[in-house]
């Protein structure tokens, strides 16, 4: 219910349909446009991705600590809370 709204959620189609163009590229399309082609230099291309998953790699490990540890959290059992609060919604 709280994800019916979410981009790409609403049926099985979106996300099949990327699935489905993926193998596409990977297996047939990708290898053929490659084929007699030098392969391409990514070193600086990767080097800034890879800083990029470490900064994400931080913030979501803070998002983690915020919303669980440093927050309300309890080592008990609780029940599930579906309401709408900006604690629940993390």
């Amino acid at each position: 219910p709280r994800t019916r709204d979410w981009f790409l959620m609403s049926s099985p189609v979106p996300g099949a349909s990327i699935m489905i163009g993926y193998l596409y590229f990977v297996l047939s399309w990708g290898p053929r446009h490659m084929e007699h082609r030098k392969p391409y230099q990514l070193k600086n291309t990767l080097i800034f991705y890879n800083f990029l998953q470490v900064l994400l790699s931080i913030w979501l490990f803070w998002e983690g600590l915020d919303g669980a540890w440093l927050n309300k959290y309890s080592w008990k059992c609780e029940p599930v809370d579906f309401s709408n609060s900006p604690e629940a919604l993390r």
